[in-house]
């Protein structure tokens, strides 16, 4: 019954082609596109690597020094120097060592590596997109 109708109701409508080469133009058009996004983020995570990486430096010099400071070396080479006796109090050993360690500053080292790592990967995901063509063929 609906295909009756359907067949009734376009059977007067002239059939209109699209105009040649629209979808090639399309697709170009999606490619421009996607290209200039990538090279966006291509800038952006390639700012970001950079800074990351010159911050790096110093964070590790911070949680250095306060992990040096916090006396937390000591309590890790008794692991190595007694370790039959680390083994016996591992509980209070950890307790210990965790107490020690300067979290604060070995969290912003660990937060600046963690996005100096991402952002290497963003960008060597992006490079390719960026710079290299792609062309559609239609099948």
């Amino acid at each position: 019954m609906q295909e009756e109708l359907n067949e009734r109701f376009f059977a007067g409508l002239p059939e209109i082609a699209p105009p040649a080469g629209l979808c090639g133009s399309i697709l170009a058009l999606i490619e421009r596109k996607r290209k200039r996004a990538a090279r966006i983020r291509l800038a952006v995570f390639s700012a970001v690597a950079v800074s990351s990486f010159a911050a790096l430096i110093p964070t590790f010099r911070g949680a250095w020094e306060e992990a040096s400071r916090s006396g937390a070396s000591h309590y890790l080479s008794l692991l190595f120097s007694d370790s039959s006796t680390v083994l016996l109090y591992w509980r209070e050993f950890i307790l210990t060592l965790a107490e020690s360690l300067p979290v604060f500053y070995a969290s912003i080292f660990l937060g600046t590596l963690f996005a100096l790592l991402t952002s290497l990967r963003v960008v060597a995901k992006n490079i390719h997109t960026a710079f290299l063509s792609t062309r559609y063929t239609l099948r």
